[in-house]
């Protein structure tokens, strides 16, 4: 079996993890949608799997040290699922429930679904970029081989 370079493709994978998480608040078809979502699942899916085969690579023979870093992982990821949300607040809004949307005309609804979208492409696309450029960085490591 032909050799896959690991890096080659942990960047690339997490290129369009950026990507296509910088899109969802463009994207206007559910199908698309669900599309983007599952990259952005791949991607860190992908991420998780690597960087704990990574640590245990790099740290495995110091049994001494391994296992506080990988609680370390695990607490820094931890503490991202709990203040990525609370980051994310001031650009979500509440449901529009079904008697809100019934009661507005067509061109009331298509202003509110633009201000929605509108305030969700900043936090979005500061992602989408973070991560495309950190990993933009890792491939250019990895061709550059530093």
């Amino acid at each position: 079996m032909p050799y896959i370079n690991r890096q080659l493709i942990t960047s690339l994978l997490l290129i369009f993890y950026g990507v296509a998480n910088a899109c969802v608040p463009q994207l206007r078809h559910l199908a698309l949608l669900y599309g983007a979502i599952f990259i952005t699942g791949l991607g860190g899916g992908h991420w998780a799997a690597v960087t704990i085969t990574w640590m245990i690579e790099m740290w495995g023979g110091w049994t001494r040290l391994f296992p506080p870093l990988l609680q370390a992982y695990h607490l820094v990821y931890g503490v991202g699922t709990i203040l990525g949300p609370l980051l994310a607040r001031p650009y979500l809004y509440g449901y529009m429930n079904e008697t809100e949307a019934l009661e507005m005309n067509e061109t009331e609804y298509l202003e509110v679904v633009k201000e929605r979208r509108g305030s969700l492409q900043l936090p979005y696309a500061v992602s989408g970029s973070l991560h495309g450029f950190g990993k933009c960085f890792g491939l250019f490591c990895v061709c550059t081989k530093v």
